[in-house]
């Protein structure tokens, strides 16, 4: 999941993008379907009724459905860099990660933690016996947000967790590697960003083969294009306002948006994650042209489409569940788990399981999401100011 700073924080263009928290309360919404329907897929059934897959089998598709996540994260985290020309890091490098510390990572421990019991519950009410070699591993990856770069530990214990340790990793990447190229590099700098990106993405693979699909590191160009979109506002150099009006960013929103959809399509039901790579190219470069078509005059066709899918994320039910979105995407799969391994022991009712798990489990796990953010995700949302001290003295 993806930086979840708060968009009242942004330094400017704020009306420009209060969509982003429907986009994110939609995103977590859709991907606590998909996470609800795979397990029930994958549940014990006599006979799998044809209706339902038909039904169904759309969620399984593509591996994009976190692609929006990093999209904001890398352009919410680059909007502070964009006042000056030498991109400064507000806070510098220790306020930075102790800000990440608190916003992301903090949060992150309890819920891991939450996750643990869940696991161990739902692991000898299932019969897997839980060995504790295996499980002491597992959480100390975890702890030290290296579980993604093995598929051993990606998805153990709470399966979207990978996210954040992808996401920790392209902070280190963004602070170490990226914002120092950028000062380099000057007017280049959106182009020198997202090739890096590409270079580090692209090549891990190339080098590693599939030892390195648990951690999908192309992931790191979609957070890139993020930040891309954003150093265009720089206004110190005016080049990017030129390309800002020059470039159909509308066309290319929608372009790439009906290639990602044929990708997907292409991609098949649950697919290997290497093999969607380029579905997930797509769709963040589908993304990164809406935010930056959005901030702009809104000229053309597109708009026709723009105004209306604005208005859509910018609705009340929406923009809440965006408020306590990376709530929902920490908790939401060991609940969805437990929850229906109960109610597959007593019935193998597909239909059942599915009208539980949407109707009953869904609300069960979304009000349990949002008082985890208010307990433990709400109280990092304003920095502390003792906090970044005590980093930069560490």
């Amino acid at each position: 999941m993806v930086d979840r700073t708060s968009l009242e924080t942004a330094p400017k263009r704020r009306e420009d993008t209060a969509y982003f928290f429907g986009v994110r309360g939609l995103t977590a919404l859709v991907i606590m379907i998909f996470h609800c329907d795979v397990m029930i897929w994958y549940l014990p059934h006599r006979v799998l009724p044809a209706l339902y897959g038909a039904l169904t089998s759309w969620l399984r598709y593509g591996d994009f459905r976190v692609v929006p996540f990093f999209v904001i994260s890398g352009y919410l985290l680059t909007l502070p860099a964009t006042r000056a020309a030498d991109w400064p890091l507000r806070r510098g490098l220790s306020g930075f990660f102790s800000r990440r510390l608190e916003r992301v990572v903090f949060p992150y421990y309890i819920a891991l933690a939450v996750s643990l019991v869940f696991f161990v519950v739902w692991r000898e009410y299932v019969g897997i016996p839980v060995h504790l070699g295996p499980l002491a591993a597992g959480t100390l990856a975890h702890l030290l947000l290296i579980h993604n770069l093995s598929a051993r530990t990606a998805l153990y214990i709470n399966d979207t967790l990978w996210t954040v340790g992808l996401e920790v990793q392209c902070y280190v990447l963004m602070a170490l590697v990226f914002f120092p190229l950028m000062r380099r590099t000057g007017a280049w700098a959106p182009v020198a960003v997202v090739a890096a990106a590409a270079a580090i993405g692209f090549a891990l693979p190339a080098v590693f083969g599939h030892t390195v699909d648990s951690t999908r590191p192309w992931f790191a160009v979609v957070f890139a294009l993020g930040m891309a979109a954003a150093a265009l506002e720089n206004r110190a150099f005016p080049v990017f306002a030129r390309v800002e009006r020059a470039v159909p960013w509308g066309a290319i929103w929608i372009v790439f948006a009906l290639v990602g959809i044929g990708l997907t399509i292409l991609e098949g039901p649950d697919p290997p994650y290497w093999r969607c790579w380029p579905s997930v190219m797509a769709f963040g470069v589908s993304f990164t042209s809406l935010v930056i078509y959005l901030r702009g005059a809104r000229r053309g066709p597109p708009a026709g489409l723009a105004r209306p899918l604005v208005a859509l994320l910018e609705t009340k039910p929406l923009a809440f569940l965006g408020r306590f979105s990376y709530s929902i995407y920490l908790t939401h799969f060991p609940i969805y788990r437990l929850l229906l391994a109960i109610v597959a022991a007593r019935t193998d009712s597909v239909w059942v399981q599915g009208a539980l798990g949407l109707f009953v489990f869904t609300p069960l796990c979304l009000a349990f999401a949002y008082g985890f953010h208010v307990w433990f995700e709400r109280p990092f949302q304003k920095a502390s100011p003792q906090l970044a001290p005590a980093v930069a003295a560490a």
